[in-house]
């Protein structure tokens, strides 16, 4: 008997099993993007002007409580006062990834996309980069592989959106519990002990969350100021 058109048949469904298995377990590389593409129409808050006459209430819109809303914008003012030359120069000399992050028309909002470049992360804990350590606009490694567009995603096209939407967004990514956020759990989730701004500021006291979020929300939009006034780099 002649085995050899057995062996070679054998040998073909072999090949195509093991192709159809890579198939399913090839590990691909997700993209995170949020569901809604379409950043200038779509996001709630993308009709609010990134200008200093509009900072304080820009911080409202975001959540921030009246106190932290009033220190935040004092904080940009200060930074802007003593930075302003150096902060612009940095957005002019690299004006390609300051714009991926800072203008309007990026991949997320420029409250969000900052996370990337003022945000380090030092033995597991994020913080806030101070002004004085920014040289430019490099993307930081945790931010590769946070759910930021996912957070993003959950929190602000909730349905119905919260008022605290962005501040609470923050704060997860901030304490780098971006799954609650994403999924629901939590300070972030529904119920009695679900959503809420204050307790979240308490639950989160020891890592000083209150100062870390006032901060973030200063320099991101000092530097926002500066890239989309009339002659910056968004324009």
């Amino acid at each position: 008997m002649n085995w050899r058109p057995w062996v070679v048949g054998l040998a073909l469904m072999a090949g195509g099993i093991v192709n159809v298995a890579l198939l399913i377990t090839e590990e691909i590389d997700p993209v995170r993007v949020p569901k809604k593409l379409d950043l200038k129409t779509d996001d709630p808050l993308g009709m609010l002007a990134l200008t200093s006459n509009a900072r304080f209430e820009n911080f409202k819109k975001y959540g921030l409580p009246t106190d932290m809303a009033k220190t935040a914008s004092e904080r940009s003012g200060s930074i802007l006062k003593s930075r302003r030359e150096v902060l612009k120069k940095l957005l002019e000399d690299q004006k390609e990834g300051a714009q991926k992050v800072f203008c309007k028309d990026a991949e997320l909002p420029p409250r969000y996309s900052a996370l990337s470049v003022l945000i380090l992360e030092e033995a597991g804990k994020r913080r806030v980069l101070d002004p004085k350590e920014i040289a430019g606009w490099s993307v930081q490694p945790w931010y590769l592989s946070s759910p930021v567009a996912d957070v993003y995603d959950a929190v602000e096209f909730a349905e119905p959106r919260k008022d605290d939407a962005t501040a609470m967004g923050i704060a997860a990514i901030l304490t780098g519990v971006e799954t609650k956020a994403v999924n629901g759990e939590g300070r972030w989730g529904d119920g009695v002990f679900g959503w809420s701004f204050d307790n979240v500021l308490s639950d989160y006291e020891q890592v000083n969350i209150r100062n870390t979020l006032i901060d973030y929300f200063a320099l991101m939009h000092a530097i926002a100021e500066l890239a989309n006034e009339e002659k910056g780099i968004c324009n």
